[in-house]
Parts: structure tokens; C-alpha cells; sequence
């Protein structure tokens, strides 16, 4: 019923290194650590996006490289969008709702993944679709209905998922969540030292 697609194609200039495959502790990495939380969650359905990072992102898996579903994004220079709607397209039928989660946010919690899954089987409306927010900020992962997907895969692209969502701000459901993981990314080398200091035990925004 539940599905996550991981994007993970970009080609991280900023930090200059491949996201996916960052340490996440001593024996993880950030896209090991994800796909444990939505399989701890009851999310079996996994695809992760590859691109610039190919062969260091399907490594990156570690022992789920078996586990999870790998399609490469052929043209990632196109942006984020055209790798959402390469999971999409990948989508069964029997996935009634799926999270998009970027690869250098893994510091989401699995309560935080089981807190949406919750929410969404009780929604009313098919289009309702769910973000969590943290301090009066909303981040990712985003969960959408399947519902959504013929006019996901029309999309023009434009700004984005973000583009396409806040056409449909009336089906927006707000996940209140206590978890900093939501809002806070790894985009450049000043985020990855924030993370390294909440390696040892200081929090992302002290």
C-alpha cells in the first residue's frame, strides 16, 4: 500500500562528493540509514533514483542493495522533478500512497514515517496529500496519493514538485511532528559539519 521513492541523482557540487554514500555512524551511510527506516516503518516498497553517483550510490546500499529497486535518472541535469516522476512511472498498482524523500535528509525519524502512514489511512478527500512541519517549517519526506500520479507524470516541471503541490494547496494535510530531521538537509559542506557535530551529539541547529 505505502511506497517510497529516494532521490538521489544529484550530482552534489556543492559538497563534491555523493550524498547517497556520505557516513551515517560507523556502519551506515545516509542511503542505507533511509531505506532502514521506511523497512523498520512497514514501507517495502523502495526505489531509489540514480544518477551523476550510479555505482557509488547502488554501493552506498549496503545490504539492502538486494532489498530496494534501482532506476537511473538518464538526465539529472534537468533537475529534481525528473527524477520524481522516474519513480513515479515505476509506481504498482497496488501502491495507494508513496513518500519522496531526497537522500540528504536522513535525519527523518521512523516516527515521523509512521505518524504520516497513520494519518493517511484516514483520510477522506483521494487527492489529500501530507508534509510534515517542524517549528512553523515544512520540509520532507512528502507523502502523496497515488491518485496523483497522471497529472505527477504531465507536469511540465515547473519549480518543481514544490511547483506542481502548490497548485493543490487545498488538499494539503499539515503533519505536526516533533523531529528537526524533516527541515534539515545536507546541501553543502557547512550542512555536512552540522551533521558531523550531531555525529557526536550536537544538534543540527544549537
Amino acid at each position: 500500500m505505502f511506497a517510497s521513492i529516494i532521490l538521489a541523482a544529484g550530482e552534489g557540487s556543492r559538497l563534491g562528493r555523493c550524498k547517497a554514500a556520505l557516513p551515517f555512524g560507523e556502519k551506515q551511510t545516509f542511503l542505507s540509514r533511509l531505506i532502514n527506516i521506511y523497512l523498520d516503518s512497514g514501507v517495502n516498497d523502495i526505489y531509489v533514483i540514480t544518477g551523476n553517483w550510479r555505482n557509488e550510490t547502488v554501493a552506498a546500499a549496503g545490504k539492502f542493495s538486494s532489498t530496494v529497486c534501482f532506476a537511473n535518472n538518464d538526465a539529472p541535469e534537468l533537475g529534481m522533478y525528473s527524477s520524481v516522476r522516474k519513480g513515479v512511472s515505476l509506481l504498482g498498482g497496488d501502491v495507494k500512497y508513496f513518500f519522496v524523500h531526497p537522500v540528504d535528509m536522513p535525519l527523518v525519524s521512523k516516527e515521523t514515517i509512521m505518524k504520516m502512514k497513520d494519518t493517511a489511512l484516514n483520510f477522506n478527500g483521494n487527492n489529500s496529500w501530507l508534509v510534515p512541519e517542524y517549528v512553523n517549517k515544512q520540509g520532507h519526506p512528502v507523502l502523496l496519493p497515488s491518485s496523483l500520479i497522471p497529472e505527477l507524470l504531465e507536469w511540465n516541471g515547473e519549480r518543481g514538485l514544490g511547483g506542481f503541490l502548490s497548485l493543490r494547496n487545498e488538499d494539503k494535510q499539515i503533519e505536526y511532528v516533533n523531529d528537526e530531521g524533516t527541515i534539515f538537509d545536507v546541501d553543502d559542506r557547512e550542512d555536512h559539519i552540522k551533521f558531523q557535530k550531531f555525529q557526536i551529539g550536537i544538534r543540527p541547529f544549537s
